[in-house]
């Protein structure tokens, strides 16, 4: 096993590692994923090493896509709704999901439209992007990511989804009456 010596180069190669690399699967191997050149050839300069750059896909599916939008809105996303003033049976809700990153919901976004046909809208408040959802779209999105009866969420967002949409079902049939 050769000895490493830190330098200059070898910092700014394990900077790169301890923000954009993992350990491989192996637990033998780096991995360094990166869709800028630039980043990865000046990697394999710092560490000395001559290797092709090749390409990566993510191995994400969309099996599982709805499952991880589901987690991505326990953690960042929030729904509300409320009975619109200006109109007698006029119930508004929307879905949202936050993020610091732009480029991640913009991606969100891109994903969603792709496999739903629906596009929310996007809008930067308090140092956060939201990419937020009407009652139609919102429909199609919460169907998905609660299609299993018995799934892992968060059961206090759930319910408040679920509780404002029955509510709010019963309280139409009731002004129709």
């Amino acid at each position: 096993m050769s000895e490493f010596k830190w330098s200059n180069n070898l910092a700014y190669a394990v900077g790169l590692l301890a923000t954009d690399g993992c350990l491989s699967k192996d637990g033998r191997h780096i991995d360094l994923t990166s869709k800028d050149i630039e980043q990865l050839e000046n990697f394999m300069l710092c560490v000395g090493k001559k290797r092709k750059i090749g390409l990566k896909t993510s191995g994400f599916s969309d099996k599982y896509f709805f499952d991880f939008l589901r987690g991505s809105h326990d953690g960042d996303g929030c729904f509300y709704s409320y009975w619109d003033p200006r109109w007698k049976s006029s119930f508004m809700y929307y879905l949202q999901f936050s993020s610091a990153s732009k480029k991640h919901i913009l991606w969100l976004q891109e994903k969603i439209k792709l496999l739903l046909g629906v596009q929310g809208r996007i809008n930067f408040c308090s140092g956060a992007y939201r990419l937020v959802f009407a009652k139609k779209a919102s429909n199609e999105i919460i169907k998905k990511m609660y299609k299993k009866k018995n799934c892992i969420c968060l059961s206090r967002k759930k319910n408040k989804i679920f509780n404002a949409l029955n509510a709010a079902v019963l309280e139409l049939a009731y002004r129709r009456a």
